[in-house]
């Protein structure tokens, strides 16, 4: 436990702010998860993407994500919004899936899955 009155009022603070960022985290995560997810009329879509860009645009004012990464996040939404406008097919995932990096295990699992595709091609 602390010894001075001011760090016991810190670890207070810290407390709820961490219960606070977590609660937003899990918001915008969820808010994200269902404007990726959601299938329907191009309102009920573009309303979901709305509704993840706000959230997203919150968090970043009360600095539970970096602006940057929220401006990231944002960014990938719109292009998302774009290209249902615009009426192309979108996978579901695909644009989460397009803006993951691949760790080096993975990258070499596939290198070494598309060689033996090849070869078996060439037989």
């Amino acid at each position: 436990m602390s010894n001075h009155p001011s760090a016991a009022k810190r670890y207070r603070q810290n407390q709820k702010r961490r219960a606070h960022n977590a609660a937003m985290k899990s918001a915008v995560r969820t808010a994200v998860k269902k404007a990726r997810t959601t299938e329907g009329t191009p309102a009920e879509v573009g309303s979901a993407i709305k509704a993840a860009q706000v959230a997203l645009t919150r968090a970043g004012s009360k600095n539970v994500f970096h602006k940057r990464n929220v401006s990231r996040r944002v960014s990938r939404l719109a292009l998302l919004a774009n290209k249902l406008a615009r009426g192309e097919k979108v996978e579901l995932g695909q644009v989460a899936a397009a803006s993951t990096s691949k760790t080096p295990a993975a990258k070499a699992k596939a290198a070494k899955a598309a060689k033996t595709k090849a070869a078996a091609a060439k037989k």
